[in-house]
C-alpha cells in the first residue's frame, strides 16, 4: 500500500508566483535601495516602516500557506480514501499572532503551549476519509526538560559569543567565527530538537496510535549530522537533510491498535531520490524560484512512491532497520 500524490506544478504555481512577486520582491527591492543609501519615501529611522513591512509579510505568507496546505493535502490519497484539510485562515493567523506575543512576553516559556496549539490546528483539521487525526501531546510532559535545554543552549551560545565575539559592538564576527558559532549552536540544540520531535509525534487516528521505536543515540546522530552539514553548506544541504530525516524516522514509527498495525518502509534506491532532489533544487535556483512549484510536486511524488505501508493483524512490532 502506498500514499499517492496527484498535485501538479501548474496547480501550485499561482501560490509560488504570489510569494515571489508580493512577498520576496518587496523585501529584495527595499534591501537593495537601503544598501545603496537611496532615499525611500515613508521610511524613517524609527523602524515603523520595517515593522509594517514585516507584518505584511507575515499576513501574506500565512494566507498563502494555509491555502497551499489545503491544496496539497487535498491531493493526497491512501487507498480509496482521500485526505482533506479544513483549517480556517483567520483562526491560524490569530493563533500565530497571540502565540508569538505570549512566547516573547514569557521569555519562551509559553513555546510548548504555542507548539501544541499549532500542531493541534494542523493535525486535527486534517481528515482521512470521514475521520480526523488527533494530537495527544501535553506541554507538561516536556516543560521542565525544555526549560533546562533552553538554559543550557543560552549559556553555551553566550559563552561562545563572548569568546569569539568582536571587541566592540560595531565590529561584526568574521565568517569563520560565525560558522563555528552556528555549528556549536546546532550541536547544543540537538537534544531539544529530539525532545520536540518525539513529543510532536503523539498522534492518533481513530483507534490507531502512532508508536515510536526510536534509538536515541542513532536518532540524535542523524539530527546532528544533517544540521551541521546544512550549516557548513550555507543551507544547500537542507533539501537532502529533509529526506534523510524522513527516511530514517519513517521506518521507526507505526500506527497500531489492538486489531491491526501499519508499518512504513522506504523501498527502492534512496540514491535515486537524492539525485532527483539535486536536479529539482538546481532548477529552482536557476529559475530564481519559479520552478519551485514543479520541484515540490516532483520531490513529494518521488518520496511517497518510495514509501511502502504494510498492514498487519495485531500489534506485533516490525524489527527495526539497522542504525
Amino acid at each position: 500500500m502506498k500514499l499517492t500524490f496527484t498535485l501538479k506544478g501548474r496547480q501550485l504555481f499561482t501560490y509560488v508566483l504570489i510569494i515571489l512577486v508580493l512577498g520576496a520582491l518587496p523585501m529584495v527591492v527595499f534591501a537593495g535601495l537601503n544598501d545603496w543609501s537611496y532615499p525611500i519615501p515613508f521610511v524613517d529611522e524609527s523602524g515603523i516602516f520595517m515593522l509594517f513591512l514585516g507584518l505584511y509579510e507575515v499576513i501574506l505568507l500565512t494566507v498563502i500557506m494555509i491555502q497551499a496546505v489545503r491544496l496539497v493535502v487535498g491531493h493526497l490519497r491512501f487507498g480509496d480514501d482521500g485526505f482533506s484539510f479544513e483549517g480556517d485562515t483567520l483562526s491560524f493567523l490569530w493563533l500565530m499572532i497571540y502565540g508569538s506575543v505570549l512566547s516573547a512576553v514569557t521569555i519562551g516559556i509559553y513555546v510548548p503551549w504555542f507548539v501544541k496549539k499549532v500542531n493541534t490546528y494542523f493535525i486535527e483539521n486534517t481528515r482521512l476519509g470521514a475521520r480526523t487525526f488527533t494530537f495527544n501531546g501535553e506541554p507538561k510532559q516536556i516543560i521542565w526538560k525544555y526549560i533546562g535545554f533552553v538554559i543550557l543552549m543560552a549559556g553555551v551560545t553566550g559563552l561562545v559569543t563572548r569568546i569569539l565575539g568582536p571587541d566592540s559592538v560595531q565590529e561584526p564576527m568574521t565568517g569563520a567565527e560565525r560558522m563555528f558559532s552556528n555549528i556549536v549552536s546546532s550541536i547544543v540544540s540537538v537534544p531539544l530538537v529530539y525532545l520536540f520531535l518525539k513529543w510532536t509525534l503523539q498522534i492518533s487516528y481513530h483507534e490507531l496510535k502512532l508508536q515510536q521505536q526510536f534509538e536515541t543515540r542513532g536518532s540524535m546522530w542523524i539530527l546532528l549530522r544533517n544540521m551541521v552539514l546544512t550549516n557548513i553548506t550555507f543551507g544547500l544541504f537542507g533539501p537532502f537533510a529533509q529526506f534523510s530525516w524522513y527516511a530514517y524516522f519513517a521506518e521507526r514509527v507505526s500506527f497500531q491498535s489492538d486489531k491491526e498495525s501499519y508499518h512504513f518502509r522506504i523501498s527502492g534506491e534512496k540514491a535515486d531520490v537524492y539525485k532527483l532532489i539535486l536536479r529539482e533544487f538546481l532548477l529552482t535556483i536557476i529559475t530564481l524560484g519559479i520552478y519551485g512549484a514543479w520541484a515540490f510536486c516532483h520531490v513529494v511524488e518521488a518520496v511517497l512512491d518510495h514509501t511502502e505501508i504494510s498492514r498487519e493483524e495485531g500489534t506485533a512490532a516490525e524489527a527495526l532497520p539497522p542504525v
